[in-house]
């Protein structure tokens, strides 16, 4: 029986593609198939997917209609044979070793959920972010709190490309036309059922995976129409921290706290846009006219910096003037 399958989903990275299937492929473990995920790509991507498909038995290629991140996830992980899921991103590599690593650590500690690390050095040398754990960690279900805070109220362990597990954590099924349209925060959004429901998680402190710095990829922009994702998203990791509550005392109001962060977040992306002044008050308005900043917009992390507070206040303004001023600001300040 498979062990692995590896679901790489594929929009528009036929300058990548290559690499980040040929990295599968050369694993030292070989028990795994690859499933790619054409998601309606318009460059020769798709014809990338069908050639490797055609050349190796173990990759299939799905072709789908552009229906988003979570979607193509979806279709690939119900298309999937092996017991525990990975997904790859399209422009991103594996270290040579990494499935064998991954398997080592689920037959020893029976893991349904293994967390690794990213570098962003081809030579797995430099790391792509730090984590709260100085070394590799186990957590069986009483222990997962420090979890739950973590992907409630931070982006640290977020990403779905740096999680292994059992395809019965996988939810396959609740996608919306909300969750459909979602392209920032997706990761967490998928993740949030795994992190819940997981016996025994291991991190693993091993730079196993290559995170390209594709200036090019969505989660690099600062998105102006970000407002709807941050909004499901946020209102997902709520509902989760209202389950965990009984767990992780305080969660749920740092929760909050996360949510009126993403209100300022999104207001902010749209002022330092291209936007013209006449759209960028309109989404403005749009923002501040929905039930989510109405109900959170004040809920603000006590690390919250009070130069953040006084751009945030300036921006949430009726005043054109006062509004054009903290974004000349805040473009100076950042160089």
């Amino acid at each position: 029986m498979l062990l692995f399958s590896l679901i790489i989903p594929v929009y528009n990275t036929e300058r990548y593609l290559e690499d980040c299937i040929n990295s599968v492929l050369k694993q030292t473990y070989k028990n795994y198939e690859i499933i790619l995920v054409d998601d309606g790509s318009f460059d020769e991507s798709s014809k990338i997917c069908d050639l490797y498909s055609d050349q190796y038995d173990c990759i299939v290629t799905l072709h789908q209609r552009n229906s988003g991140p979570i979607q193509a996830r979806i279709n690939g992980a119900k298309r999937a044979k092996g017991d525990f899921l990975l997904f790859l991103d399209s422009d991103d590599m594996l270290r040579n070793d990494a499935l064998e690593i991954i398997s080592n650590v689920i037959n020893v500690y029976h893991a349904d959920l293994v967390m690794f690390c990213a570098s962003v050095s081809k030579n797995f040398d430099v790391p792509f972010k730090t984590y709260p754990f100085e070394k590799s960690k186990v957590f069986l279900e009483q222990d997962k709190t420090v979890l739950y805070e973590l992907i409630c109220t931070t982006p640290v362990i977020n990403e779905l490309a740096l999680k292994c597990f059992h395809k019965s954590l996988f939810n396959y099924s609740f996608i919306g036309e909300d969750e459909k349209n979602v392209r920032n925060g997706d990761d967490c959004l998928l993740s949030l059922p795994i992190i819940d429901k997981a016996k025994t998680v291991v991190f693993i402190n091993y730079l196993i995976y290559y995170y390209r710095k594709n200036e090019q990829s969505i989660v690099h922009l600062s998105n102006p129409k970000c407002f709807d994702s941050y909004r499901v998203v946020s209102e997902y990791r709520l509902a989760y921290a209202k389950k965990w509550e009984n767990k992780c005392l305080g969660i749920l109001n740092k929760t909050k706290c996360f949510a009126g962060e993403q209100c300022y977040t999104a207001m902010r992306n749209v002022m330092i846009s291209n936007m013209s002044w006449k759209e960028k008050l309109q989404e403005i308005k749009r923002i501040k006219d929905s039930d989510f900043y109405i109900k959170y917009h004040t809920f603000l992390p006590e690390s919250f910096s009070l130069m953040k507070r006084v751009f945030y206040s300036m921006w949430r303004s009726n005043n054109i003037i006062i509004s054009n001023l903290a974004t000349i600001i805040y473009r100076s300040a950042r160089g």
